[in-house]
């Protein structure tokens, strides 16, 4: 019988046992894991994954925290006992797991979200990465503290629901608005809301709308503009409304994508009016984008 066999079947008798033999009965088990290294073999993990949940819930304070301290820093994932130390009510045993680089299963940091309290949502704000899916939940119950923690990682990411909630709460939080709006995803999320229609762009409120006309004025990312006209014309809303606005508030880089892709093929900014003519535009269009085209200051931006 191998060591993790003949460890592992005195479990259950350790289980009822004093607390001095459950502990050194734990310490071994866990040295044992983390000495099998990879890859797993035989599901010995799950084993293993079985036998330090069991035990691990019987530790004291400060052993379960030291405890999960390794785990995080050990990067091997066990699921039942990843499981339990991250929704642990103990926001110090839940923590280092909540905030390490180790990657968590969505679903687990949405029952986090839902389920646990301000500090475990700081906690799990300032992960590496945090999708959507979780981050809906996060702003809906969190503090004003969790809502900048989110706001400040360029690594969280927001759907359309969630980015309205936070901005609609930034109302009450000046703080919170101007860090949403230094965010490289602002503009595409304001790009996003539009596209659901005008009752979600009410939503919006009006200084983070007229900071995100700004920022697409000084846009110099000829990528970002491709990418919020193409957005346009996938939702249909790119018409000569849209472009005449374009132009009308500077965004030579939005109206020269947005040409080209009614042109269908790239248009420079020396060609723009006289393409727009060709395209059949009505004359106030085309001296608007004429009038853009011909500024000093717009044409060092297009380089």
């Amino acid at each position: 019988m191998s060591a993790a066999a003949r460890l592992l079947s005195d479990l259950e008798a350790a289980a009822d046992d004093d607390p001095g033999r459950r502990l050194v009965m734990f310490r071994r088990i866990e040295a044992l894991f983390l000495a099998a290294g990879l890859p797993d073999e035989d599901g010995r993990t799950a084993v293993f994954d079985q036998a330090l949940s069991r035990l691990a819930g019987q530790l004291g304070g400060e052993e379960r925290v030291a405890f999960a301290r390794r785990i995080a820093e050990g990067g091997r994932y066990l699921p039942l006992v990843i499981g339990d130390l991250v929704l642990d009510e103990d926001v110090e045993v839940a923590a280092p797991v909540l905030e390490g680089p180790m990657e968590l299963d969505e679903d687990l940091m949405v029952a986090v979200a839902r389920e646990r309290g301000e500090e475990h949502l700081l906690a799990l704000a300032g992960r590496e990465k945090v999708p959507e899916v979780v981050t809906d939940v996060m702003v809906r119950r969190g503090g004003s503290l969790v809502l900048m923690a989110l706001a400040e990682n360029p690594g969280a990411r927001f759907g359309v629901s969630g980015f309205l909630v936070m901005s609609e709460r930034s109302a009450e939080h000046p703080r919170l608005g101007a860090v949403i709006v230094s965010r490289a995803d602002f503009a595409r999320m304001v790009l996003e809301v539009e596209a659901e229609g005008a009752e979600a762009a009410a939503r919006i409120p009006p200084a983070l709308l007229a900071e995100a006309k700004a920022a697409a004025r000084r846009t110099g990312d000829p990528v970002s503009a491709r990418k919020s006209v193409d957005l346009m014309r996938r939702t249909g809303r790119l018409d000569e409304a849209a472009l005449a606005r374009m132009a009308g508030e500077g965004a030579l880089l939005n109206t020269l994508a947005a040409l080209s892709q009614m042109a269908g093929r790239p248009v420079e900014a020396a060609k723009a009016a006289e393409t727009a003519a060709l395209l059949g535009l009505g004359r106030p269009t085309v001296e608007a984008i004429r009038a853009l085209c011909s500024s000093p200051k717009a044409a060092a931006e297009a380089g």
